[in-house]
């Protein structure tokens, strides 16, 4: 469910919400044709729809990460380094649980730590200190 939000607003939100406020506040006036703002317009008001609908009696889309900064703080120098560091690991690995993975099991572990170490790279935050060395 998670991955289907994080599309839905990549493929629909972002674009849609993109090209709107582009035509509202740039283009809007200069173009005679009023369809490609109108265009815009009523996407972005059928996406805000969708997003309602799915917040209905709810106060998250799919679910939360808390992460504290002070405890984050106290245990950066001694696991991934820097509390920039930290703070990135934790919410990645939290954003994972909302996705479906688990570190219950010896080979689950070892696939969200996989997992972990990818995205952050991928992100250009590899930690300071291997925080998976020695954990497991």
């Amino acid at each position: 469910q998670t991955l289907q939000w994080l599309m839905w607003q990549m493929g629909g939100v972002g674009p849609m919400f993109g090209q709107f406020g582009y035509f509202h506040a740039f283009a809007g006036k200069e173009i005679e044709d009023k369809r490609p703002v109108e265009r815009y317009r009523a996407e972005t008001e059928r996406l805000l729809r969708v997003l309602d609908g799915q917040l209905d009696g709810r106060d998250w889309i799919v679910g939360d990460v808390v992460v504290c900064p002070e405890v984050a703080a106290a245990q950066a120098a001694d696991h991934a380094g820097s509390v920039a560091d930290e703070l990135a690991l934790l919410v990645t690995h939290g954003g994972l649980h909302l996705c479906g993975w688990d570190h219950a099991e010896p080979a689950e572990r070892d696939r969200m730590w996989a997992r972990e170490r990818e995205l952050l790279t991928a992100l250009g935050r590899t930690p300071a200190r291997d925080p998976w060395e020695g954990a497991g």
